[in-house]
């Protein structure tokens, strides 16, 4: 984790930025750049993301977990917030 509070702070938060920068990192480099990301866009909200990545990502193939393939990662992303919200209260 401290890895990537620096990457992000180094990035000032800039999304793009970040990730360049955690991408060649080296080391872990897929986690942390997932885990920087994250951070950017848990900040600044999903629209930092470039519309065109979210469609690459957005509808898993299913080859290694089957199940996943009926999976839309953006409506399950705001069901976990949402979950997490009604917890809150």
């Amino acid at each position: 984790m401290p890895q990537v509070y620096a990457l992000y702070r180094m990035a000032q938060g800039n999304f793009r930025k970040a990730f360049l920068l955690s991408a060649n990192f080296g080391r872990d480099a897929d986690t942390i750049c997932a885990l920087t990301l994250a951070l950017c866009a848990a900040g600044q909200g999903m629209q930092v993301i470039p519309e065109s990545w979210v469609e690459q990502v957005r509808h898993p193939s299913g080859v290694c977990l089957s199940f996943a393939k009926t999976e839309d990662l953006v409506d399950l992303g705001i069901e976990l917030a949402h979950f997490a919200l009604k917890r809150r209260t």
